[in-house]
């Protein structure tokens, strides 16, 4: 079984040819699925669609705002790690059972990776369980396949008790399944950690990865920076803004306002005009970023470069550890200006710059910047000054 992801309205001339390749009903809902960006397909061995899960893919992603398709995809691959882990246990769907969906928890719980480390965060187990329980919960709603898993997951959510807070003794029924995710406090790159990394990195590699540390953007939102949307150096110059805003698609699909450097832009654009690749078609002409085949790059593509170079410098960072680094450091700056005396709310700033619906998100970020304080520092060099 593999997933196989197709760009419909690149690939196919209607949107009853893709209903046809994935194996969906020819129901006037899913006809839409001509305009989703893109399709995850789960095929079998011999490369024929699953269509019950290819069913349940394509109504999430219809229903998903996700402006690259990110979140169906994740979705696809949960469901190939079950249907895999059904087929290794000689079983089928329909023999689908609570007992089936904790071995298949505690084998991701138990698998390792290199090193003897675990292959799978806790919350990477939780989503594919929970993946799993909305799965078979929609195919029993929509009456497409009984399985005792699907009555089991339906009639526990009828009973679910209600959420009496954070601190509530009382456990969710919904928690039955899942386990306690492991609590890290963010991660921050040093500065010479920073500088020993972008002097190896090449372009445009260390430019998209400068976008992630001076503006906190994600990976994918750094992969899908339009050039339209940039303020053009004569703009900023007669403007006088810096930073400069800039609309760009979030996580969810939403649009927001981020603000970079002038400095940045002005470098941004300046590659744009010498050393960005022509563009494969006219479809791709706006986006800054493209490889050398003139298409954008892909989060993994970013991630395995990330990853390239930071080991090359002996780091264990990772991408997103760029995002972290940027809180962090805004954070304390502000915190300065606020202690002399300026104005200003330094943790709902950094939820803003960041994106955050929730404040309490931001202060992680708060917590870290705490641990990692002056104080903190002095008070470890002491305890280890002892024992010396």
């Amino acid at each position: 079984m593999r997933i196989e992801l197709i760009r419909p309205s690149q690939s196919f001339r209607d949107a009853e040819e893709v209903v046809a390749l994935a194996g969906l009903p020819e129901d006037l809902a899913l006809l839409y699925s001509i305009d989703l960006p893109v399709l995850p397909v789960l095929l079998d061995d011999s490369g024929l669609p699953l269509d019950l899960p290819n069913q349940f893919i394509s109504s999430l992603a219809l229903l998903k705002s996700s402006a690259t398709g990110k979140t169906a995809s994740t979705y696809a691959e949960c469901l190939l790690a079950w249907l895999r882990f059904i087929e290794s246990k000689d079983s089928s769907l329909e023999e689908a059972t609570e007992e089936m969906l904790s071995t298949f928890r505690n084998a991701l719980v138990s698998t390792q990776g290199q090193g003897g480390t675990k292959a799978y965060t806790a919350n990477t187990v939780n989503l594919r369980v929970t993946a799993v329980e909305a799965f078979h919960a929609w195919l029993h709603r929509k009456k497409l396949l009984m399985t005792p898993l699907g009555e089991f997951v339906c009639t526990r959510n009828s009973l679910r008790l209600p959420y009496c807070g954070e601190r509530s003794q009382t456990k969710r029924s919904s928690d039955s399944l899942r386990i306690a995710p492991t609590e890290s406090t963010p991660r921050t790159l040093g500065f010479e950690e920073l500088a020993r990394l972008f002097a190896i990195t090449p372009e445009p590699f260390k430019l998209m990865f400068r976008w992630g540390l001076v503006t906190g953007l994600r990976r994918f939102e750094v992969a899908n920076l339009r050039l339209s949307r940039l303020m053009t150096p004569a703009q900023i110059a007669s403007s006088g803004l810096d930073p400069v805003p800039i609309d760009v698609v979030r996580k969810g699909g939403r649009t927001a306002t981020i603000y970079a450097p002038a400095a940045l832009v002005e470098e941004t654009h300046w590659y744009c005009l010498v050393d960005r690749p022509v563009p494969i078609n006219d479809q791709y002409a706006d986006y800054v970023f493209l490889s050398q085949r003139g298409a954008p790059f892909s989060v993994e593509t970013l991630s395995r470069a990330f990853r390239k170079y930071a080991n090359l410098v002996g780091s264990r960072a990772t991408l997103h550890h760029l995002r972290h680094s940027f809180a962090i450091y805004c954070l304390g700056y502000l915190e300065s200006v606020e202690s002399a005396g300026k104005q200003i709310n330094p943790v709902k700033v950094v939820q803003f710059l960041l994106g955050h619906a929730n404040v309490t998100t931001t202060e992680i970020y708060l917590r870290a910047l705490e641990v990692s304080s002056d104080e903190v520092r002095e008070a470890l060099s002491f305890l280890y000054g002892a024992t010396q």
